[in-house]
């Protein structure tokens, strides 16, 4: 089914395709390959209530399932629906807190909104992130700690427009 899904998919037939992975996900139930795919032939069919609903299972049942974050994400900052864009990036760091990645994937979301007050969260997110990683794991903890946060803050930071008085 999931082979079939993607095949109707590729001809551009998303309620084909859907009927398929509708079908695969009876059978391995939020399974996240079909669960993903799924979600992109829901949002191709202009469904994404349900499209969203999709990944919301799979994120509460597959926390540190990356991609439907990215693909909710995406679909979110594509509608200009910036605040749900944003909450997802939060709850993908919250949910994976020794992932210092994501915090700085939203590091960059606040970046790229200008959102100045967000950018100090992240940073301060992001020393968190390291604290877990160091942890479990005192040798990755301190190559992340050698890391100059200071900079990489200011490298996201430096394609923010100035702020106003």
């Amino acid at each position: 089914n999931r082979l079939l899904g993607q095949l109707a998919l590729l001809r551009k037939q998303p309620a084909e395709a859907i009927k398929y992975f509708e079908a695969a996900d009876k059978v391995r139930p939020n399974e996240p390959g079909i669960r993903q795919i799924y979600f992109v032939a829901l949002v191709q069919a202009d469904r994404f209530a349900d499209a969203e609903k999709v990944a919301r299972d799979l994120i509460a049942s597959k926390k540190d399932y990356a991609p439907i974050y990215d693909l909710l994400y995406t679909e979110y900052a594509r509608r200009r629906d910036l605040a749900s864009a944003e909450q997802v990036l939060i709850q993908k760091s919250a949910n994976n807190p020794t992932n210092s990645g994501f915090v700085l994937q939203l590091a960059a979301h606040y970046a790229g909104t200008a959102n100045r007050a967000g950018l100090v969260v992240a940073g301060f997110l992001l020393v968190v992130a390291i604290a877990e990683v160091a942890k479990r794991s005192s040798l990755l903890g301190a190559v992340l700690a050698s890391i100059p946060l200071t900079s990489v803050l200011a490298m996201i930071c430096s394609g923010l427009p100035p702020e106003s008085a």
